[in-house]
């Protein structure tokens, strides 16, 4: 797949990570995460019990439980940033994180993520599965911290599965079967969640593809990420499917609402399979979209500090 900065005068992410560690150890890259993952979540679970759920409260729960989620996601990225700095000796511009136009690829991608949310919703909402009113709960002042910690757990969450999993899976295989198996673990590692249907674990894996497609197409992770961050904000906090926090809108199903179609009340939307449907035309959209397009970013070589 053409991204937009192959035609410019330096290296990709992906030839930029093939000059400086190359293949070699490339089938590590999954159990590395795998065990970095593991740690996070231990380690991130002590320190919550330890220094955050002792001070839990109603007035700051929202926030709490938001540093406890960073916390696990900031934990499970750093080992995997060490490996890449001290053993593969890599730079940012090997995972895609590039500085130029930094402000214009966050917007964008923000942008991107927000309509694919409301292109879910819409489609299950002219099934006539759901419906509005306004929340509650809705306190702007707390929107500013929300988008801040979601847009960097999602950072962290893009460093793992598409920074480090698929760059190096792509130093040995194709672009194809390094997406599908790097969103084969995406989705598997997503099976924690208790409870979770198998259409479920399905939108989310191909959210992982769609968030793969858009790497491959820009080449450039801050824009994945905060593509990935406007699409959890905008299920939780606009559209309200979750009920944690504050929210603009309060979603809900249809006393009459197809289980199969629409998920429960539990795991709304992203629990039935009009979402996985919707998530799969818009991956194919952006899959037959990818035209090769011309930008001039200066790669970043400094090395993980």
């Amino acid at each position: 797949m053409a991204h937009i900065y192959q035609a410019t005068h330096h290296s990709s992410s992906l030839e930029t990570l093939q000059e400086e560690a190359g293949a070699k150890n490339w089938w590590l890259s999954m159990p590395l995460a795998f065990l970095a993952l593991g740690l996070g979540m231990l380690l991130s679970g002590l320190l919550s019990q330890w220094l955050i759920q002792p001070f839990i409260n109603v007035s700051n729960q929202l926030v709490l439980e938001e540093v406890s989620t960073l916390l696990f996601h900031g934990i499970s990225a750093l080992p995997l940033l060490l490996v890449a700095k001290f053993w593969e000796h890599r730079s940012l511009a090997s995972f895609g994180l590039w500085w130029e136009k930094l402000g214009k690829n966050l917007l964008f991608g923000a942008v991107i993520g927000f309509l694919t949310t409301t292109a879910i919703i819409g489609v299950n909402a002219l099934a006539g599965q759901l419906h509005f009113r306004l929340g509650n709960q809705f306190n702007l002042a707390l929107w500013p911290y929300l988008l801040l910690m979601i847009f960097l757990e999602a950072l962290a969450e893009e460093v793992i599965y598409r920074g480090f999993v698929l760059n190096k899976l792509r130093t040995k295989m194709g672009l194809v079967p390094a997406i599908a198996l790097g969103n084969l673990f995406f989705g598997l590692m997503h099976t924690f969640k208790g409870g979770a249907p198998f259409s479920y674990i399905l939108s989310v894996t191909l959210s992982g593809v769609l968030f793969s497609l858009l790497f491959a197409l820009t080449d450039n992770l801050w824009l994945v990420a905060a593509t990935h961050a406007l699409y959890n904000l905008t299920l939780t906090n606009i559209f309200g499917l979750v009920e944690s926090g504050p929210t603009f809108l309060r979603t809900t199903l249809s006393s009459d609402s197809n289980p199969l179609l629409v998920g429960t009340a539990a795991i709304p939307v992203v629990g039935g399979i009009l979402e996985p449907i919707t998530m799969t035309l818009i991956c194919l959209f952006h899959r037959l979209s990818g035209q090769e397009k011309k930008q001039t970013p200066r790669p970043c070589k400094k090395t993980l500090e």
